[in-house]
């Protein structure tokens, strides 16, 4: 699995300032069952869950562990290279930590960028519903695994933290705009459903 760099890769406010107008268009893709259906606090939800944005939160109190011995490769490490000619790969056993914490929320937002952010960003891997930190090291120092690992994290939820200040008022907008664009199309196709009558021809006799 491909390590990227977390809350890099996309421009969340213009996430946050687009998801308004997508909840319109999607209000304007609504067919006649759809628009009048019955339960209408149910498709009022709908909408706004489909396009609300749900920064993850993290379960720090599920997080699982586990080991393993992998290779890893010193050629580019300048300490190995003062000390060995090195002239390809050299590769050394070291023990990868790996850490499985559980999340809550859209994972896409992790590649979001906030509007405060760090020029050093935390390196994971994401999952459907965890964040996995792997911390290798070549020693079995479990103090200094468990302080790579709670650096990573505190630097992920730093970023959430800020995520989600950045999108403060986003639900109550798409609230107010979805009940009000409902109203309107409601209102239209109403008006046209009567248009017919008012145009004042005479029905066809049965």
């Amino acid at each position: 699995m491909d390590r990227d760099p977390l809350f890099c890769t996309y421009d969340f406010s213009a996430a946050v300032r687009g998801a308004p107008a997508k909840l319109a268009q999607a209000i304007d893709r609504l067919d006649e069952a759809q628009l009048f259906q019955s339960d209408q606090d149910k498709l009022l939800g709908d909408l706004i869950d489909e396009h609300r944005i749900n920064v993850p939160a993290l379960d720090l109190g599920a997080v699982e562990r586990s080991q393993r011995e992998v290779d890893i490769d010193l050629s580019h490490d300048p300490r190995e290279q003062f000390m060995r000619d090195l002239r390809g790969p050299y590769y050394v056993k070291a023990t990868e930590v790996s850490f499985r914490v559980p999340f809550h929320g859209d994972k896409d937002v992790f590649y979001c960028r906030p509007s405060s952010f760090s020029l050093n960003p935390p390196y994971a891997d994401i999952e459907s519903e965890a964040v996995v930190v792997r911390v290798v090291r070549r020693d079995q120092n479990a103090e200094e695994f468990r302080k790579s690992f709670d650096s990573t994290i505190a630097q992920i939820k730093q970023a959430l933290d800020q995520l989600r200040h950045d999108c403060v008022g986003l639900e109550d907008k798409l609230k107010n705009l979805a009940i009000t664009q409902l109203a309107k199309r409601r209102e239209k196709r109403e008006k046209d459903r009567s248009l017919i009558d008012d145009l004042g021809f005479r029905k066809p006799s049965p």
